[in-house]
């Protein structure tokens, strides 16, 4: 791990990442050096430079690592709980691994992903769509964009094309939890298992 060097491209990517955190997201050490290095070897190097940098980087403290732990106790739990994170033992209580939206922020999409899924859900209110079915009614484009980034990962998550737009799914349910509803075991008719699913409320 000492080989790994952070150069000026990886630390302008690393700071990128953290500060586009908003208010009730977090990420981890270890999906950071995915979307910056390919892999999730470089997560401790990536948890030390946030935590050198810390005085610089806005949003430091919603990068965690695997088990909900964030990079400095005291201070980043209570800015952690100040935002609706329940904290308990020093670490952020039902934290869920979510590197497809760093990944999709560093290839510039996110916005775009999250605004089509959006689309599709308002199209169909009331209507619960699973993230495949979702997947296969954003545009033809977008789609394709998202199988070829999901073609640069051998990871079980990072490598379905779908996944992200569930990833984008659920940022959206946590933002707008009145207006997007996430059902967590819905039969998804296209893999014929279950699988998250989302609606538009009315």
């Amino acid at each position: 791990m000492s080989k790994i060097k952070i150069t000026n491209n990886h630390a302008n990517e690393i700071d990128e990442l953290v500060t586009s955190t908003l208010s009730g997201e977090l990420t981890e050490f270890g999906d950071i050096s995915l979307a910056v290095f390919g892999n999730t070897a470089a997560g401790g190097k990536v948890g030390e430079y946030i935590y050198e940098n810390r005085h610089r980087l806005s949003g430091w403290w919603r990068v965690v690592n695997f088990d909900g732990h964030p990079v400095a106790d005291a201070e980043a739990l209570t800015l952690l709980a100040n935002e609706g994170h329940i904290v308990r033992n020093g670490v952020v209580v039902g934290y869920r691994r979510n590197p497809q939206a760093n990944i999709m922020k560093k290839n510039g999409i996110l916005n775009t992903v999250l605004n089509a899924v959006e689309t599709v859900l308002q199209a169909q209110p009331c209507v619960t769509l699973s993230s495949n079915q979702i997947f296969t009614a954003i545009p033809h484009t977008l789609q394709r964009e998202l199988t070829t980034i999901a073609g640069g990962f051998t990871m079980r998550a990072c490598k379905n094309p779908a996944s992200y737009v569930g990833t984008a799914a659920a940022m959206l349910a946590k933002r707008n939890p009145l207006t997007i509803i996430h059902d967590r075991h819905f039969l998804c008719p296209i893999l014929n298992r279950y699988d998250d699913a989302f609606s538009m409320a009315v």
